[in-house]
């Protein structure tokens, strides 16, 4: 059975203030005492995993009690546990949202323990961190304009200049970047195509501060359109997405019912059904067995 897996990992709470004095206004009512706003906006737009990433912080109360939507009968099928780090490359400011496995007990003690208000890392401070809390992590990265750009958006990867640019996304270092739109996804695509680079995930996240006016940013913002994912509505269906591009929508692909099923054909008096998936279909088979009608037939010529 296919599954369709709407998805918001870049959701910002109040604990954003105490490392970001800039966004106080903005999140000064996406508190724990306010979460029940949060909560009928993500069910108003049939999200069903979710993540508060927090600037370089981990709220572990509000977490813990959102993740109890984890339990009560609606869209939200799955409460990971996040953080937006501001990761320095050459001097520049990078912003990553990392997500973490949840399967593990405790594991929100784990994180809380580690994240209290450092203002940023270096990829080495990263990277013993990321042993230190010794979870499985997917890492996000900014990218909301072109990375040749000679003016690059502030606290994106190419900010770090596109050769570093092009270093981290060539090793692979991040499983996928967060773009803003579709304009930005049609220029990365098309830089992706000429550099000759393949398999890099483009992803969307509200990164919702007011959560009254979610999935917009907040008030007077026009919203970001979020994406699907064709896995479970796990981690590992989170990465599994991750590592495998094709898995990403727009938009829900058409359901089977409205796909030929398979093909019914009679031959020598027995009937035979030749059943067909969702995508390419090959029809195999010796010399003159009727390959060719068959295709005209689909073909109506």
């Amino acid at each position: 059975m296919d599954v369709y897996t709407k998805f918001d990992l870049h959701i910002h709470s109040y604990a954003s203030s105490k490392t970001k004095s800039g966004d106080q206004s903005i999140v000064a009512y996406s508190t724990i005492d306010n979460i029940a706003v949060l909560i009928e906006k993500l069910k108003e737009n049939s999200v069903n995993v979710v993540a508060i990433s927090d600037h370089n912080i981990f709220d572990k109360a509000l977490y813990l009690a959102l993740k109890q939507q984890e339990r009560e009968v609606n869209c939200i099928n799955k409460v990971l546990p996040g953080v937006e780090i501001d990761l320095i490359i050459h001097d520049r400011n990078v912003h990553v949202v990392c997500i973490f496995d949840d399967s593990l007990a405790n594991h929100e003690e784990i994180i809380d323990k580690y994240f209290e208000t450092k203002p940023s890392y270096t990829i080495d401070e990263l990277g013993a961190l990321l042993r230190k809390i010794g979870l499985s992590v997917v890492l996000i990265a900014h990218q909301k304009c072109d990375y040749a750009s000679e003016r690059p958006q502030k606290t994106s990867l190419s900010s770090a200049g596109k050769n570093e640019f092009l270093r981290f996304i060539g090793s692979e270092f991040f499983d996928a970047l967060e773009i803003q739109n579709t304009k930005v996804e049609g220029i990365l695509k098309s830089r992706f195509y000429d550099d000759h680079i393949e398999n890099v995930n483009l992803v969307v996240g509200s990164d919702c501060h007011e959560w009254s006016c979610y999935p917009s940013h907040h008030n007077g913002i026009t919203p970001n359109d979020l994406l699907f994912m064709k896995a479970l509505p796990t981690f590992q269906g989170l990465v599994m997405a991750m590592t495998d591009n094709s898995r990403i929508y727009s938009d829900i692909e058409p359901r089977k019912e409205n796909i030929l099923p398979s093909i019914q054909i009679s031959q020598d008096g027995k009937a035979i059904s030749l059943p067909l998936s969702s995508k390419i279909n090959v029809i195999i088979g010796d010399n003159s067995v009727g390959k060719s009608t068959i295709i005209k037939y689909l073909c109506s010529e």
